[in-house]
């Protein structure tokens, strides 16, 4: 029982002839530890279809992961929670047709784009707070321009294309849009002290779950834009991770001593967060993005989206910053399901 503890935490990007070692699962096995599995459904499993037990589908999949993790770990109800997710979105799909499967696979709103439905609500929540397109559009910028640092710093950069900044909706570019063109593999590896102690993880290099909070809605889609722009569900999930996590990460993020992963899928998303998270406002906003990392992934168009797996890509790479990092002690993780019904949080930090 205890605060979940981090025994690993890896992902392979576009290395589809690569995969994790399950050594760590073998060993804790083989010393009668009971160990559970939760799987991010890749995209082939579908959108509509049955889901099974310890599956979980969304954007917001991995944060419900790392809270249904947190709640085994906590209760002693297993020694060991493995989050793992695949998506090989580029290899699985270079057949014949394959581009064409893919994005009727992606069409989960039938007969509205994702581009589009997001257009929707980001116009009913541009009326709820009170800017025009052109606020928008401005926002947007700063909001690519914070993306492209991070992504020069981490090495992954790649300018793109002069067609993906034309505009694909009326209010999105192509670069404003989360790019799936990704093979995707990731998995994290959760214990309790037993399980930190065979696997040999020292008191001082340790990252702990302290807290995972999801808070959604009862309908996805088009149909419900006006009751998710209101984003409530947003402001409960990031509230009660902080809560349960026992810290004040607004504080803890504003002085540096935190870092960041907002979901980046449409600006509306992060525009959103950043918002009713409270942590700036309309006024401060394009000051704030030129002083504020609010991805640690680079965003979901450069570091590219793996469908169901970015916030659990992002929590990989933020475990890792953090043993890294020697003046930064947590991490956030921001997780949007669908088209916003779903809203998670998850905090990792350095002390329990």
């Amino acid at each position: 029982m205890g605060i979940p503890i981090v025994i690993s935490a890896e992902c392979k990007i576009d290395t589809p002839n690569e995969s994790i070692d399950t050594k760590i699962e073998q060993v804790l096995r083989g010393e009668g530890k009971k160990v559970v599995v939760l799987t991010i459904d890749s995209l082939s499993a579908g959108w509509d279809t049955s889901r099974e037990d310890n599956h979980f589908r969304s954007g917001n999949a991995p944060i419900e992961a790392l809270e249904r993790a947190y709640g085994l770990i906590a209760r002693g109800n297993a020694d060991c929670v493995v989050i793992y997710g695949r998506d090989h979105l580029k290899s699985d799909y270079k057949d014949a047709g394959g581009k064409e499967r893919r994005n009727k696979q992606m069409n989960i709103y039938h007969g509205t784009s994702i581009p589009e439905a997001y257009t929707r609500l980001a116009f009913e929540f541009m009326k709820i707070i009170g800017i025009n397109a052109k606020n928008f559009r401005e926002i947007t910028a700063s909001l690519f321009g914070n993306y492209i640092k991070t992504a020069k710093e981490r090495g992954v950069f790649k300018q793109p294309e002069p067609e993906r900044y034309e505009l694909l909706t009326d209010l999105f570019r192509h670069v404003d849009c989360a790019n799936p063109s990704v093979d995707f593999e990731g998995k994290i590896v959760l214990g309790n002290e037993e399980v930190a102690k065979i696997m040999e993880i020292p008191e001082n290099e340790r990252v702990y779950l302290l807290s995972a909070k999801t808070s959604k809605l009862k309908e996805d889609g088009p149909k419900n834009i006006p009751e998710i722009a209101e984003y409530n569900h947003l402001h409960r999930a990031y509230t009660e991770a902080s809560e349960q996590a026992g810290v004040d990460f607004k504080s803890l993020y504003l002085d540096r001593k935190a870092l960041l992963e907002i979901y980046t899928c449409f600006p509306i998303v992060p525009l959103a967060f950043l918002l009713k998270a409270g942590i700036t406002s309309l006024e401060k906003i394009d000051d704030f993005l030129k002083h504020h990392e609010i991805t640690v992934t680079g965003g979901m168009n450069l570091a590219k989206a793996p469908w169901n797996n970015p916030a659990l890509h992002a929590s990989i790479v933020m475990i890792n910053r953090l043993k890294q990092e020697k003046n930064v002690d947590y991490g956030g993780i921001h997780g949007n399901g669908g088209l916003g019904y779903k809203q998670g949080f998850a905090i990792f930090g350095k002390e329990s």
